[in-house]
């Protein structure tokens, strides 16, 4: 955004901006840049690396790494943060049910700022679908997250929803510790 007066500032924004690449016969894959990821213990938009192998059907391994995003507007990457994950994406089997297990390190200015181990089950078919997921701090030995959403579909047309969600707020790292402290 460009705004011509004299008194005003530039605004800038990237949200995305990646190169993503795959080789469907070596079941290999990449994607370099911004981008957002919301599995494998990635919490949402980062500057880095995924990394994807599939060694046999159903089974995909991923690497990650990248220094997490903050807001949109940070046009540049800040490397006082940064995370390295590995995750297997399991399924789908019996044709509805697919799994992913993650274990991630994120450190700040040298110091641990999150490990986490977790995983997600995903359920889907033409009239229930859920979706849960745990998220475990092994550094602090504290439960970050559980959520389960879950839709069920009746013969009527009869939907039930529900939700649980347990989470840490902000979510635990030693980074959010000072988080409105006057320090």
């Amino acid at each position: 955004e460009k705004d011509f007066r004299d008194e005003s500032d530039d605004n800038s924004r990237l949200s995305a901006l990646y190169i993503d690449a795959l080789d469907r016969k070596r079941h290999v894959s990449g994607r370099v840049g911004r981008q957002s990821r919301s599995t494998g213990g990635v919490l949402g938009r980062f500057d880095g690396g995924l990394f994807s192998y599939q060694p046999y059907s159903p089974v995909t391994v991923n690497l990650v790494a990248g220094y997490p995003v903050t807001s949109s507007t940070d046009t540049s990457i800040n490397d006082d943060k940064h995370f390295y994950g590995l995750s297997f994406d399991l399924g789908t089997f019996m044709e509805h049910w697919n799994f992913n297990t993650f274990i991630i390190n994120q450190e700040v200015d040298g110091i641990s700022d999150r490990q986490a181990v977790g995983g997600e089950t995903r359920y889907f078919d033409a009239y229930r679908s859920f979706f849960s997921l745990v998220d475990y701090d092994i550094s602090y030995n504290e439960l970050n997250l559980i959520l389960f959403v879950g839709n069920w579909t009746f013969s009527d047309k009869t939907t039930f929803n529900m939700s649980l969600d347990y989470r840490k707020s902000p979510i635990l790292m030693t980074s959010n510790a000072l988080q409105g402290q006057g320090v």
